[in-house]
């Protein structure tokens, strides 16, 4: 076995191999080398996937960083999306910060959220806006629900979309849901 500290260009070498992203096995098997040295180093892993081809790699890297679901881990994944510039990027680590959270409903306001939720949740990208509302209320912001109640009504906007913030608005349990 090698040891862990010693796998680092190993790893990096073998995450660069753009010619085995459609590779039945190796995709995996780079996130299996790579998934151990995420809880050593996480900046590292993280530059690591970041710059792989490998699709998955990030979000696996980030929901590796977000599975205990402690506050730790949580704000770790939001500072890290605070420095995203991409809305690709931010979707995935919006993602990995639902999936940290999953079956929470109440969770300590994490640093950097509100400079977060103010870019992402009235932006042009609805499908950000709806992940930043959803994790804005498990953060105890109760002032997106209006705006999750105004897009279930609204006609306009597309059904996947009323339907998720018909859902959110359920699972959170917020009063007047039966006018809707």
């Amino acid at each position: 076995r090698i040891p862990l500290e010693s796998r680092w260009n190993i790893v990096a070498a073998l995450a660069a191999h753009a010619e085995d992203v459609n590779d039945h096995n190796l995709p995996l098997m780079n996130w299996y080398a790579l998934e151990p040295l995420v809880a050593v180093d996480r900046d590292h892993a993280v530059a690591i996937a970041e710059s792989s081809p490998f699709p998955q790699l990030l979000p696996f890297t980030l929901r590796r960083i977000g599975a205990d679901g402690s506050q730790e881990s949580v704000n770790d994944l939001v500072d890290r999306l605070d420095r995203v510039e991409s809305p690709d990027r931010a979707a995935i680590y919006l993602t990995s910060i639902q999936q940290a959270l999953q079956g929470k409903r109440e969770f300590l306001l994490p640093n950097h959220w509100n400079s977060i939720a103010a870019k992402y949740s009235r932006g042009m990208n609805p499908d950000l806006a709806l992940q930043t509302r959803i994790l804005s209320l498990t953060f105890g912001d109760l002032s997106v629900i209006s705006g999750l109640r105004e897009w279930v009504q609204d006609e306009k906007q597309s059904l996947p979309l009323r339907r998720s913030a018909l859902q959110t608005l359920l699972q959170f349990r917020t009063e007047g849901i039966a006018v809707l």
